[in-house]
């Protein structure tokens, strides 16, 4: 009886093996992480909708200010010649252009056409992209475009985005905080602390409007928070974001917001997931009925490199330009390559 009491847990055990996910070690995390082997979207396709998207934004990109999302993505692409030295250098020159015009500031125009003052994030993102095509944003034609996010009060007060765009542009390129010429001097260890303070009870962030857990901000969070893991606090939190977005994730895989599952969502936790050096394609956390949240963006493709926002197979250009730029920070992690914004 006991014999036949030992090969019976000894047969359910193996048959319970048999469910389990394979396991292996993110080398960023010292983690155990569970993957998938099997995705229903293949790796060729995920290349084939990466390219013909990056093809699309090549083409219609225009070197000017406002277009530096697009800039980025070119940048990471790892694509060099002569015509993205052309695109690079004109978009700077012409950068450099407008902001003579305009008394070392950038500007833009409100709902009548009238100009006003850039935000902060506005010359963060610049940064950002000055950074990805080779130039520094703190020497660039003899102005300091990170100089306006050392003030702390300007850029707390436009809210938890300012701060997290802030830590990006200033990890972009590892530069050192500029010294403000009026408010409080800002360090990174304060941003850091803002964000870490702006964690929701049970884990992830909000634009500040309730405790529901928002994909796009938790992933922003995410990513400006990966080069800092070393601290306990920003570990912790970083994983409770990650528990966070992985309950939120809707059954089909992709991410949902304001109502929607939509693109946008979805990429910035395929951006976030790569940042930490995880698989958005093979993560079982973010799998969903077998459908990991990488696969579930080529949800919004519609072939020719454009995505729509939500699966109503309507083009829209920011979740096209959200999009590539989460497959491009994905093909950037699978060789291994810098994560999207660094450099």
């Amino acid at each position: 009886m006991k014999k036949r009491f030992l090969a019976l847990v000894l047969a359910l055990t193996m048959i319970m093996s048999a469910f389990t996910m394979p396991t292996s070690v993110s080398a960023k995390t010292g983690a155990e992480v569970a993957t998938v082997t099997e995705a229903k979207v293949q790796f060729s396709e995920i290349t084939k909708a990466y390219k013909e998207s990056y093809i699309k934004v090549r083409k219609e990109i225009t070197p000017e200010y406002g277009n530096e999302w697009n800039m980025l993505i070119v940048a990471k692409s790892g694509n060099k010649g002569k015509s993205t030295d052309w695109l690079f250098n004109k978009y700077s020159t012409n950068l450099a252009t407008t902001l003579k015009v305009n008394g070392g500031k950038l500007m833009n125009k409100d709902q009548d056409g009238n100009p006003v003052d850039a935000k902060i994030t506005d010359y963060e993102r610049v940064a950002i992209a000055l950074s990805a095509i080779g130039k520094n944003p703190t020497k660039f034609y003899g102005y300091n475009l990170l100089e306006p996010i050392a003030d702390y009060d300007a850029v707390t007060g436009v809210g938890i985005n300012a701060v997290i765009y802030a830590l990006l542009a200033l990890d972009s390129g590892n530069y050192a905080m500029p010294t403000t010429k009026s408010g409080k001097q800002a360090t990174k260890k304060m941003y850091l602390d803002y964000i870490l303070n702006a964690e929701l009870p049970n884990g992830g962030f909000n634009w500040g409007f309730d405790d529901a857990v928002d994909p796009d901000l938790t992933g922003m969070a995410i990513t400006a928070l990966a080069p800092y893991r070393k601290f306990k606090a920003v570990n912790a939190a970083v994983d409770r974001a990650l528990t966070a977005l992985s309950e939120i994730q809707t059954d089909d895989g992709s991410m949902e917001s304001w109502g929607s599952r939509n693109a946008d969502s979805t990429a910035w936790v395929v951006i976030a997931l790569t940042a930490l050096g995880l698989d958005p394609h093979k993560d079982a956390r973010f799998t969903k009925n077998g459908t990991p949240v990488l696969d579930a963006l080529l949800m919004f493709y519609m072939g020719n490199g454009e995505f729509s926002w939500i699966t109503d197979n309507t083009y829209n250009a920011y979740a096209t330009t959200e999009s590539v730029m989460a497959l491009t920070a994905y093909i950037n992690f699978a060789a291994k390559r810098a994560s999207l914004f660094k450099n």
